[in-house]
């Protein structure tokens, strides 16, 4: 009798060990999909609200059917939250930024138009978006990436990110041999798989795609007996589920010799943790229960096994929902003629918006305001000092002026003052932007000023201003369409644009 049974507990134990890989490539994407299908299950039981982003994502990229308004909750708590926090989801942690870009994206919303707030804006501060080290140059990258969304403008004083930037500070990081690791001297599965997802679109580049495959390389030398994967000596659901999306980023098939162990595949070390009807371990073993976050991780790398099985985009590539390339920057600039000019600078980091989806090309600006512009537009970095007595150092836009001052761009309104909340006029603008032109080396065609005359209120521009006003209208600068000049007018931000916009055209910084 115990012979028998110890026979039929053998075999049990056998049969529970014989991988999914055994199987034909068919039962596998099944067993992904039944999963998957039973999380999307499991969470629709629950009403979605903030926090709920890796669920949506796995949800919406997955191909899973969500239970009715179980998307459009998450998505209501999602403004909800952001317009409460004023549009930065948890000022001490940039990847929870990441997070909900992502998620928004998912759904085919623009990030940068979330309950009035740019929700990509604090990703324009280069050590902010990695002040989490690694791992917050990878997400940065990743939700930059996820629509195809231009990089911020930087808050004045601050290192702008770029693209470049952020893979370069990843490229840094990796270990000797290959690998990443968010701290210690050796590879970790975890960060290796995510910094390669991050990696994945730029692998064309010769130093990328020799970090790449040295970190493939790393993977599959990290791979366990039963498929799965670990961190910090210990297997988790979460290392194999970070290995799962990275393979399907890479498109590396399941069945790739370098990740089949004892005939075992990264799926087979996945579901080592599921517990049907009920969600994934952490870790497996006496007394361990359903863990959230290794859940939410199992069910988008479910999604992103769904997803390369039916040919689609990687689960972070979600240029096929929305892509920011192709998308109005602003939702105000329908039919104005400054929509190109507007465009054009705010992708070059130059102009930026309301921070509410909207440019207000109809609204005056300051001369502080005008600065910034004028200063990003010919190249040049915040100063430090404080040149006009009504300046004061606290203010955002001191240093742009100071820089603006440190040009030669702006000279001030007498008595050391600039009055850099007052709005600017047309002449003034027409007078800072030939400096402007200066400092870029164009010279264009010389003024006459003798060109006012034919404008029925030329004689009303200033003295000080004819031969710059001249110059703006003779190289073709000057944005108003009418007759009139007006020149003591406040100028609009959709004019500044067009007049800064030709002439960094003209002057061969930006491509018309």
């Amino acid at each position: 009798m115990k012979t028998k049974a110890v026979s039929r507990i053998l075999a049990a134990l056998l049969a529970a060990t014989i991988c999914i890989s055994a199987l034909p490539a068919a039962a596998e994407t099944d067993a992904a999909l039944s999963a998957a299908r039973d999380l999307a299950s499991i969470y629709g039981a629950v009403p979605a609200g903030a926090g709920s982003e890796w669920a949506v994502i796995a949800m919406v990229r997955g191909g899973l059917t969500a239970p009715e308004g179980w998307l459009e909750g998450y998505y209501a708590a999602l403004e909800a939250q952001v317009s409460e926090k004023e549009g930065i989801v948890n000022p001490r942690r940039i990847t929870d930024q990441d997070r909900v870009i992502l998620a928004a994206t998912a759904l085919g919303k623009d990030a940068r138009r979330v309950a009035g707030y740019d929700l990509t804006a604090p990703l324009g501060d280069f050590d902010r978006a990695v002040s989490t080290g690694l791992n917050g140059a990878v997400w940065a990258l990743k939700a930059l990436d996820c629509g195809n969304y231009p990089v911020p403008a930087a808050p004045a004083g601050k290192t702008r990110t770029t693209r470049d930037g952020l893979i370069a500070h990843i490229l840094t990081k990796e270990k000797p041999g290959g690998g990443f690791a968010q701290t210690g001297e050796y590879a970790d599965s975890d960060m290796t798989a995510m910094a390669l997802q991050a990696l994945a679109p730029y692998r064309e580049r010769a130093d990328v795609g020799a970090a790449v495959e040295r970190g493939v390389a790393v993977l599959s030398a990290m791979q366990r007996p039963d498929g799965g994967y670990a961190t910090w000596g210990n297997d988790t659901c979460e290392s194999t589920a970070q290995v799962m999306v990275t393979l399907a980023t890479l498109d590396i098939p399941l069945s790739d010799e370098r990740f089949v162990k004892n005939g075992c595949t990264v799926l087979d070390g996945l579901l080592r943790y599921y517990r049907p009807g009920e969600g994934f371990l952490h870790m497996d073993g006496p007394g361990m229960t359903v863990d959230g976050m290794a859940t939410g991780q199992a069910f988008y790398a479910l999604a992103a096994l769904l997803r390369q099985e039916r040919g689609q985009t990687p689960l972070y590539q979600m240029t096929d929902v929305f892509d920011a390339a192709s998308a109005p920057l602003f939702s105000d600039l329908e039919g104005q003629p400054c929509r190109a000019a507007v465009e054009a600078l705010a992708k070059a980091g130059i102009v930026n918006g309301m921070g509410d989806g909207t440019f207000a090309p109809e609204k005056t600006m300051t001369r502080a305001e005008f600065c910034a512009i004028i200063v990003r537009g010919v190249g040049r970095s915040p100063a430090s000092g404080t040149p006009f007595s009504d300046v004061p150092g606290s203010k955002w836009y001191t240093p742009w002026i100071a820089a603006a001052f440190d040009a030669g761009i702006v000279q001030g309104v007498g008595g050391s003052r600039f009055i850099p909340e007052s709005t600017i006029s047309r002449q003034e603008a027409a007078v800072m932007v030939r400096r402007a032109a200066r400092i870029l080396g164009f010279e264009g065609t010389p003024p006459r000023t003798d060109i006012l005359s034919a404008r029925p209120d030329g004689d009303s521009v200033a003295k000080w201003a004819r031969e710059d006003v001249a110059f703006c209208l003779e190289n073709g600068l000057w944005p108003v369409l009418t007759d009139a000049l007006e020149p003591a007018c406040p100028i609009l931000r959709g004019e500044l644009a067009e007049m800064l916009y030709r002439l960094l055209v003209q002057a061969g910084r930006l491509e018309e």
